[in-house]
C-alpha cells in the first residue's frame, strides 16, 4: 500500500483514470480539490479535472446531493415560467446529467472529455435520483455504456436542444430540426460525428432513436464523507459499478499495489467460500457474493490478472457492504489485527490476499 499526496500528480494519463469513481474518506481531507481544485485560475496540478485536460467551464457540471435532490434535478423537468404576455408556460428545464451528456455527446470524439462532478453522493438517495441512468453505468471497454436506456420526448428534445443550441424547433416525427436559416433539415446531417448513436434508418428515412449512452469521453466522479450521519444507503448493485478511492485522514490518496499475478477468478472464489464460511448471520447473503464481472473486463470463462484498483474494490466491498457492522471475521484473517478505518485494512493488503490463498 502506498499513499499518494492530493497535490501530486498521481495520474498523469487519462487512461488510468476510471471513468466512474467514487473518493471517499472523513471529512475536510480536500476529496472535492482533488478532484477540480483550482490554482491560478487553473485547474490545479494534480487534480482530476488537469489530468482529463478540462480547461474550460462547459467541460464540468457540478451537482451537490442532498435530501431534497431528485431525479428531475439530475435528468430534468418541467418548470412554470412567465411569459410577457403575463401567462404562465411551462418549459422542460435539463437537469445536471442531461446537461453533461449532450456537452459530451457534442464534444466526441475529439472535443473533450467532459467531467460530471457529484459531491457528498450519500447525502441523496441515489437510486432514486439517478433512476434509468443507473443502467448506463455498466460501460464496455470502448467506454461507451453497455446498454442504452429510452429518454421521453421531452428528454429527448432537451438533449438534442444542448447538442444543438441554435436550434429553432424541432421536428421529432421526422428527425428534423429548424436551424436558424428557417430551414428544416436532417437532424443527422448536423451531427455527423454521432450520428449512428442518435438516428437509425427506416427505409429511406431517418427516425430518431430515443436512446442514449454514456460516450467514452464522459466521467463521473463524486466524494463521500464516511462520517455522515445523515446519509442514504447504497446497494451492492450501485456501488460495484464505481471504482473507490480513498483519501485518508492526511489528505493523501491510499493506492493498494497490485497483487502479483492474481487471478481474478481464483481470488474470487476464495472471497466468496470466506463470505459463506464467515457471514452465516447476515441477512440476504446472496447479494453480498462476487459475480464474474464485478471487476471490469472479465466474463464467466475468462480470467483476469488483477490490478491494485480491483483489489481495493473488493476489499471495501468487504468493509462496507460484507462485513458493515462486525469487522471481526476480517480481524480474525489478519491474525487479530485491530481495525479502526478502512485505511488499516488496506494497509494489509498483501497479508490479506495471503490469507485468502491459503487453502
Amino acid at each position: 500500500m502506498t499513499t499518494t499526496p492530493s497535490d501530486n500528480a498521481a495520474h498523469a494519463d487519462t487512461s488510468a483514470i476510471p471513468r466512474q469513481m467514487i473518493i471517499f474518506g472523513p471529512p475536510g481531507t480536500g476529496k472535492s480539490y482533488k478532484i477540480h481544485g483550482r490554482q491560478n485560475g487553473a485547474y490545479a496540478d494534480g487534480s482530476y479535472a488537469a489530468a482529463l485536460n478540462i480547461d474550460s467551464s462547459e467541460q464540468i457540471v457540478n451537482a451537490v446531493f442532498h435530501p431534497e435532490y431528485t431525479y428531475g434535478d439530475f435528468m430534468g423537468r418541467l418548470l412554470p415560467a412567465s411569459a410577457e404576455d403575463g401567462k404562465v408556460r411551462y418549459a422542460y428545464r435539463s437537469g445536471h446529467f442531461l446537461i453533461a451528456l449532450a456537452e459530451a455527446y457534442r464534444r466526441w470524439p475529439d472535443g473533450g472529455n467532459v467531467l460530471l462532478v457529484i459531491d457528498e453522493l450519500n447525502r441523496g438517495n441515489a437510486a432514486a435520483i439517478f433512476g434509468s441512468v443507473f443502467n448506463l453505468l455498466d460501460r464496455d471497454d470502448d467506454g461507451w455504456s453497455s446498454y442504452p436506456i429510452s429518454l421521453s420526448v421531452m428528454e429527448y428534445e432537451a438533449f438534442l436542444q444542448q447538442l444543438l443550441p441554435g436550434a429553432e424547433k424541432f421536428d421529432i416525427a421526422g428527425a428534423q430540426v429548424r436551424m436558424p436559416n428557417h430551414k428544416f433539415v436532417e437532424i443527422g446531417s448536423q451531427l455527423e460525428s454521432i450520428k449512428d448513436k442518435i438516428v437509425e434508418a427506416d427505409g429511406a428515412k431517418e427516425r430518431l432513436t430515443f436512446k442514449v449512452q454514456l460516450p467514452p469521453n464522459l466521467y463521473f466522479l463524486a466524494t463521500i464523507n464516511t462520517s455522515d450521519e445523515s446519509i442514504y444507503y447504497m446497494d451492492s448493485a450501485f456501488k460495484r459499478r464505481w471504482d473507490w478511492e480513498y483519501m485518508t485522514e492526511d489528505g493523501a490518496i491510499l493506492e493498494i499495489a497490485t497483487p502479483p499475478q492474481l487471478e481474478w477468478k481464483d481470488f474470487r472464489t476464495k472471497v466468496n467460500q470466506f463470505i459463506k464460511k464467515k457471514g452465516t448471520a447476515i441477512r440476504r447473503l446472496d447479494d453480498k457474493l462476487l459475480g464474474p464481472r464485478f471487476i471490469k473486463g472479465t466474463d464467466r470463462d475468462a480470467n483476469k490478472t488483477m490490478l491494485g484498483r480491483d483489489l481495493a474494490k473488493v476489499m471495501f466491498h468487504l468493509w462496507d457492504s460484507v462485513f458493515a457492522r462486525d469487522k471481526t471475521p476480517l480481524e480474525a484473517e489478519l491474525k487479530n489485527e485491530k481495525l479502526h478505518t478502512f485505511g488499516d485494512f488496506a494497509n494489509k493488503a498483501g497479508d490479506f490476499v495471503a490469507a485468502m490463498q491459503k487453502p
